[in-house]
């Protein structure tokens, strides 16, 4: 019988970060299995991860990037539902998600909060952006909740597109973006759901708004999308006392370019 969720990871190489995650999954009342996709150092993928049960299936995916190896693992996911778990990352509670999925088949996304971990945020509850979301959240927000704490269904990439490899940061802001013109419905679980750990290149403010900014140039003119690459670089980079490297200022001086 097909598991209620599906979670998915894709890692660099496998560690100590992998087990904390797959223990995290051991799900109160959900059915589930855990689908890991592993770019170098395949043969130690057993050494986190228990080796010959059912609900556990690791894939070499040599020389992946993030988008790739998440796509992989998305093509052997059998669940009802789906969910990112990054490395390092816990999930503390997924029934609420599955229960908003259950109870509205319109709906395309569920999210919840996050608990934040690191040095400087440790604990924090960091609470996602209120739904219903419009495509107006996605332009002038970016990323509207934590990739970790949102769980779709299991067509939800059949309809709207996988992750998109030119995006080597920010392809989950791309993918949703995407999804939210389309017009997938996604709502807010007022829950904590997962803990996040921080500090990893991908929360970088300046990297983000780059390839962020690239997402919503896509779809709107510059005279949209540049002011609110501003905005974001200005709240997300210059709040944590950021210096803007040379190809930033450039993009901020010459938008049209990619």
């Amino acid at each position: 019988m097909s598991p209620t969720v599906s979670f998915y990871t894709t890692v660099l190489r496998p560690d100590e970060k992998l087990w904390r995650t797959h223990e995290s999954l051991q799900q109160e009342g959900v059915s589930w299995e855990h689908v890991v996709t592993v770019a170098r150092d395949f043969e130690r993928v057993f050494d986190f991860l228990p080796k010959g049960t059912e609900n556990v299936t690791a894939l070499s995916t040599p020389g992946a990037g993030i988008s790739d190896g998440f796509n992989a693992a998305l093509r052997q996911c059998r669940g009802k539902f789906l969910m990112a778990a990054n490395a390092g990352d816990r999930v503390l509670d997924a029934r609420p998600l599955v229960a908003a999925l259950e109870q509205d088949p319109a709906l395309a996304v569920a999210y919840g909060d996050i608990r934040a971990e690191g040095r400087i945020e440790e604990g924090r509850i960091v609470k996602a952006r209120p739904g219903p979301l419009t495509r107006w959240d996605w332009i002038t927000h970016a990323m509207c909740f934590c990739h970790g704490a949102a769980m779709t269904r299991s067509d939800f990439h059949q309809r709207y597109g996988f992750y998109d490899p030119q995006y080597l940061l920010t392809m989950d802001t791309a993918l949703y973006l995407s999804a939210a013109y389309a017009g997938a419905r996604m709502t807010h679980v007022p829950q904590v759901v997962a803990e996040i750990e921080g500090g990893g290149v991908t929360s970088h403010p300046l990297a983000r708004t780059r390839e962020n900014y690239r997402a919503i140039r896509q779809r709107s003119p510059w005279a949209i999308a540049f002011p609110i690459a501003c905005k974001w670089l200005l709240t997300g980079g210059v709040a944590r006392g950021c210096k803007l490297p040379f190809s930033v200022l450039r993009m901020l001086m010459h938008p049209n370019r990619k």
